[in-house]
């Protein structure tokens, strides 16, 4: 016996526990999507009314299920499939799932594939039970002589319904309510079995509205043994021409006869079949039966088969919209319309058809995104409805909208024009297009689109020749800009973390002035002193921020590694107001700083070019690197990782990179470069730029692609920093 949920709504409400046996479960709980039950079992031991179990698929087998929680009528509990695929329930004996004196329970949107004598569901000794959107089915095979049912409803059971849902295959009964049960409702189902009872009420009381039975032989609504019931709106079909014995579309016993109420189905029978049983006596036909003041409004019908009906006056608008048991919707889910080709039979007006399936227009549609399925966040999309040549198959007035499937709802669309929508958040979304037509039938169909990160955003600074700071920034747009200044060296660039940042960020840049003052300026704000307590540097300084706190590291006139911080504004520029710090060592170049593992790290060139590492807290410690020139590093803000580069054996640019457990080999990059690099760590990879030895441009890359020039002309090193 096999169980998989089939296709269901994913719920993350506080009142739902998880089940799915993927590595990660715990049947001790807590059922959460982290960590989920690992079995449908624990879950039911620990449910409590209000809440849902959400079944997830798996490749392994669930285990059968016995519920012995109920619910309340206020706050009944829900057993709901999570999708088909892979997820079974497996047994050899019993029933897949069993609910043993429980009510106000709910099961929902499960597959059963049942193999030996077993059942689908057994209701024991429960009241206010659904069972909605089950699909139970058992496979071919020989068996011993025994009982196969879909769903079996005890006597000591009342208030169940089944509902919406497909049983078929080598089943003794499809539904089975056995003398006591009361307020059996078995509405809307697709039973298609190969021989017994499709629907069995015997000595108790039911509903039996909207369903489509096939069966090819015994019965397939059987009411016996004094039960009291209904029987309305049913497609009923015996086509098999070669049973042993012969069976009726509907069989109501004498003691039943008095009690039931058959009317509004429509019935065909062949071979030895007949279309009725009443009280002992055969009817071929629905003319023939109503001798018996029953089935005013039968019909017999030629249609065989468990789809929607043929467009058949007989079969279409013609059932009796107020029989017991009958829903707004039909198998599928889809609602009743109005076929205006078809002049409406039957009662009220809600239109709807006889059996499980509604027949609904044929809305014909294509649709086109441009320019592709998958970009970098922002995405913008042009979404057009192509209709066919004739959109509505009953010629009604055809509507189209679209729900772009990121939270922002569905919005109208108007036929050949494109529909523009924005993605502004990386992931993967699923465009629902529905078309309408006047009479409530809908047509939807689906694309996907894949949102990736955004493009890497990037401000780079350098010394021009002419001694002012030249930068690139996606703010400036394309080119180089002047943002003047007298600087002596390659400037500092930062930024705020701003992982998968959709608007870059803002970056600050920090220059060595002509007297070796440090100066501060923004895109919008023109230079500035650091604050009024200044520092004397060689060379360019480095710059960093993380908490909201700029970090600014440069070498002193006396060689030493100096350091300040100042908090960043949300408007204006930091200024330095404490006095700074000497880190001590001795240093041949300009430093790096950037975070490793959450502590912020300064790198700096000593004597020969050997690297050496420090934090606030801790000496300098000397590492197995040597560069020419100025280091660089950038920690990224989604990657956690650390960058270190610089320029080192054969003027090539070489990269070493800390993912939290440590350094790992350095690597060439290679390329023919000169003064120091810099490194902008955006969300979707480092992006590594550093200054062409042979013609002075800003050359960029990324470790999986290869050098390309930006252009302009640097002096003595370039600075960077990721916008997103």
């Amino acid at each position: 016996m096999i169980i998989v949920p089939v296709a269901a709504a994913q719920s993350a409400t506080a009142g739902t526990l998880y089940v799915n046996s993927a590595s990660g479960c715990s049947d001790s709980g807590p059922g959460t999507q982290a960590v989920p039950f690992c079995t449908i079992q624990a879950a039911a031991n620990m449910v409590n009314p209000g809440q849902t179990v959400n079944i997830a698929p798996s490749v392994t087998s669930y285990q059968p299920v016995t519920i012995t929680r109920s619910g309340t009528p206020s706050a009944p509990i829900t057993f709901v499939g999570g999708g088909m695929s892979n997820t079974h329930i497996l047994a050899d004996t019993g029933a897949a799932v069993t609910l043993q004196g429980v009510h106000d329970v709910t099961v929902a949107s499960l597959l059963v594939i049942l193999n030996g004598n077993t059942d689908g569901v057994d209701v024991i000794g429960s009241q206010d039970i659904t069972l909605d959107r089950l699909f139970i089915s058992h496979a071919a095979g020989t068996f011993p002589a025994g009982t196969r049912i879909g769903v079996a409803v005890d006597g000591a059971s009342s208030a169940v319904t089944v509902s919406r849902s497909r049983i078929q295959g080598y089943l003794t009964a499809g539904v089975q309510a056995e003398p006591g049960a009361q307020g059996v409702t078995a509405t809307t189902n697709l039973v298609d079995i190969n021989s017994g009872a499709a629907i069995s009420l015997d000595g108790a009381g039911g509903v039996v509205t909207s369903n489509t039975v096939a069966l090819a032989c015994g019965t397939g609504v059987s009411i016996t043994g004094g039960s009291t019931a209904t029987a309305e709106n049913n497609i009923l079909m015996m086509p098999a021409t070669t049973c042993t014995a012969p069976g009726a579309a509907l069989s109501v016993d004498a003691p039943s006869a008095g009690n039931v109420r058959a009317d509004y189905n429509a019935l065909f029978a062949a071979g030895t079949n007949t279309e009725y049983s009443w009280a002992g006596t055969a009817y071929a036909t629905a003319a023939a039966f109503g001798v018996t003041g029953q089935g005013a409004h039968d019909v017999d019908t030629t249609y065989i088969g468990v789809g929607p009906p043929p467009n058949q006056a007989s079969l279409i608008d013609s059932a009796d919209c107020a029989a017991p048991g009958e829903l707004a919707t039909d198998f599928g889910g889809s609602p009743h319309v109005r076929d205006p080709q078809v002049q409406p039979t039957g009662t009220g007006t809600c239109y709807a058809d006889r059996g499980a399936i509604e027949l609904q227009d044929a809305l014909g549609f294509s649709v086109t995104i441009t320019p592709a399925l998958q970009g970098p966040a922002p995405f913008t999309i042009g979404l057009t409805v192509i209709p066919a040549s004739q959109p509505s198959a009953w010629g009604e007035a055809v509507t189209y909208s679209v729900d772009f499937g990121d939270g922002t709802g569905s919005q109208p669309a108007r036929a050949g024009q494109a529909l523009t929508h924005t993605y502004t958040t990386p992931g993967q979304y699923t465009t629902a297009t529905t078309a309408s037509d006047t009479g409530g039938s809908t047509t939807t169909t689906q694309q996907q689109i894949t949102v990736g990160q955004p493009a890497p955003a990037v401000a780079v600074g350098v010394e021009g020749g002419d001694q002012a700071m030249w930068v690139q920034a996606p703010q400036l747009g394309s080119g180089w800009h002047s943002l003047g200044g007298n600087i002596v060296a390659p400037p500092a660039v930062a930024a705020a973390p701003n992982p998968n940042g959709i608007t870059p960020a803002q970056p600050l840049f920090l220059a060595t002035g002509g007297t070796g003052k440090l100066y501060i300026r923004s895109l919008a704000a023109g230079w500035q002193p650091v604050g009024p307590v200044g520092v004397f540097c060689v060379g360019g300084p480095a710059a960093v921020i993380t908490g909201g706190t700029l970090t600014v590291a440069c070498r002193g006139t006396d060689n030493a590694l100096w350091e300040n911080s100042a908090p960043v504004p949300s408007s204006g520029l930091p200024q330095f107001t404490r006095p700074w710090t000497s880190l001590g060592g001795y240093l041949t170049a300009g430093a790096a700083v950037a975070p490793v593992g959450g502590v912020l790290t300064f790198f700096a060139a000593g004597s020969g070019g050997r690297i050496y590492v420090r934090t606030l807290t801790s000496g300098f410690s000397a590492t197995s690197w040597w560069c020419t020139g100025s280091p660089a590093a950038a920690a990224g803000a989604v990657s956690g990782q650390t960058i270190f580069g610089c320029v080192g054996g054969g003027n090539a640019l070489w990269e070493a990179v800390n993912s939290g457990t440590g350094w790992g080999s350095t690597v060439s990059l290679g390329g023919s470069l000169t003064g120091g690099p810099a490194i902008a760590a955006t969300s979707a990879a480092p992006v590594l730029l550093a200054e062409g030895s042979s013609k002075n441009d800003v050359l960029e890359r990324t470790s999986a692609t290869s050098w390309t020039s930006l252009g302009g002309y640097a002096v003595g090193g370039v600075g960077a920093v990721a916008l997103n």
